[in-house]
């Protein structure tokens, strides 16, 4: 089942909901990030902002994820999710049934009317997101400039292979670099609530 929160959303954020998302348009985790097929899009080395993660906290969100049992949980799920990784928004991309597009199915942070104006992202295409699924493989892009967010998206695997993507607007330019293992703990726990959608 395809729990989606009842509000948020991302505007060309990932595509439309475009790459490092902008401070005006959640954007940076879709298509309009032009990244080279196969490539993966990973931040420099720069600096990253000092960023200490609460394991006791991420363990204890993984623990209420895995005990879910009421879709209605998911949103005050999601927002314990941003505030751990100190992300502005999160979404939840389910795919296809068929496997060529990837839809929101679930998001924190981002105004209804912004979800609503979503467009699904080819599987295909060259963005952040649809790279992650197809190479089941974390990918972060940092912010344009020293003041916008990055942009980070972790497929969500499970055993019968990549159901989806979790992706995430951070608030610091420069992911710090235990922002990724930390995001694929959380994402681990999220898959088990995502399965396709139909076309």
């Amino acid at each position: 089942l395809v729990m989606k929160a009842p509000q948020p959303s991302t505007a060309q954020m990932f595509k439309e909901l475009p790459p490092p998302v902008k401070s005006t348009t959640p954007a940076s985790l879709g298509p309009a990030t032009a990244v080279a097929p196969g490539q993966a899009v990973t931040a420099s080395p720069a600096a990253p902002i000092p960023r200490s993660f609460s394991l006791p906290a991420a363990a204890e969100l993984c623990v209420d994820l895995a005990r879910i049992l009421d879709g209605r949980d998911v949103p005050a799920l999601l927002e314990r999710a941003a505030k751990l990784i100190d992300a502005k928004g999160i979404m939840i991309w389910s795919a296809d049934s068929d496997g060529a597009r990837l839809r929101p199915a679930m998001c924190f942070g981002y105004p209804e009317k912004v979800m609503a104006r979503l467009r699904p992202l080819q599987i295909d295409a060259d963005n952040v997101t649809s790279l992650a699924f197809r190479s089941m493989q974390p990918q972060s892009l940092p912010g344009a400039t020293a003041s916008d967010p990055a942009a980070i998206a972790i497929p969500l695997i499970t055993s019968s292979g990549c159901v989806g993507v979790l992706a995430a607007e951070i608030r610091q330019s420069r992911p710090h670099p235990d922002l990724l293992p930390v995001a694929r703990i959380v994402a681990a726990q999220f898959s088990t609530l995502v399965t396709p959608q139909d076309g």
